[in-house]
């Protein structure tokens, strides 16, 4: 019978050999077996999925992630490699926190590169960083804290328009090397003197879409009836519509 089920025919072989091969066949069916029996539940685990988390156990382990977040430690976090809640492994998780939360609190966006650049966007980071600086700068040397070039000129450049507009003076922005940054500096300084004197303020020291609104708000002031309000929003540029605004609301009022 052995012989049949390994393909080999019985009367080719005396006896002894017979025998031999019927041995063999046995020994070779008992090796198959044990594998089977060794083997197999080995990749039942494998193929099995793995037990879900029990709330509790979920709550315990996400607290300790949290903790080890405000810890601070970068290298902490690859106690959490095989950790996986929803879908999300929570060694990147982790990771990402600590990174965002440093590059924050040192305001360097150097940190952002340490994101995984799929949950949390590096790009995103280094604008926060980037805005937290700019935004909070009462010195222009601030912002040599962002270190890449690219960051510290586009800084500066916002600290100096926002310091011409404070100030009222276009002369503030003759450091700024761009030609467009400081057309925008310099219009943002002579809105001030032109919210303060829009009957006669020279419209031509704008540029060419600020002249343009700067004639058209005249226009609407000196118009009779006044216009609405509302025509404020087909002007060209931002800064001018709230200028428009103001000037309208003040009007209506006296």
């Amino acid at each position: 019978m052995w012989l049949r089920v390994f393909g080999v025919d019985n009367n080719k072989y005396n006896p002894e050999t017979k025998a031999f091969i019927a041995i063999a066949a046995g020994a070779l069916t008992v090796i198959l077996i044990a594998v089977v029996y060794l083997v197999l539940p080995g990749w039942r685990r494998v193929l099995s999925p793995l037990e879900p988390l029990t709330k509790e156990a979920r709550e315990m382990k996400q607290q300790a992630v949290a903790e080890t977040i405000t810890g601070g430690d970068l290298a902490a976090c690859d106690a959490y490699a095989n950790l996986v809640i929803d879908g999300a492994n929570y060694r990147i998780v982790c990771r990402n926190n600590i990174a965002l939360n440093l590059a924050m609190q040192n305001l360097d966006p150097a940190y952002c590169q340490q994101l995984d650049g799929v949950l949390m966007n590096r790009l995103d980071c280094t604008e926060k960083v980037f805005n937290a600086v700019a935004s909070n700068a009462s010195e222009i040397s601030a912002c040599n804290s962002l270190q890449q070039n690219d960051l510290v000129d586009r800084c500066k450049n916002l600290f100096l328009i926002k310091e011409a507009r404070r100030r009222g003076d276009p002369l503030v922005c003759s450091v700024i090397t761009n030609e467009p940054n400081r057309t925008v500096c310099r219009d943002e300084a002579f809105l001030v003197e032109f919210g303060l004197n829009l009957k006669d303020f020279n419209c031509s020291l704008f540029s060419p879409d600020f002249e343009y609104d700067c004639n058209t708000v005249r226009h609407m002031l000196a118009s009779v009836p006044l216009r609405e309000a509302s025509t404020c929003e087909d002007l060209k540029t931002i800064s001018m519509r709230q200028v428009c605004f103001n000037a309208m609301y003040l009007t209506t009022v006296q």
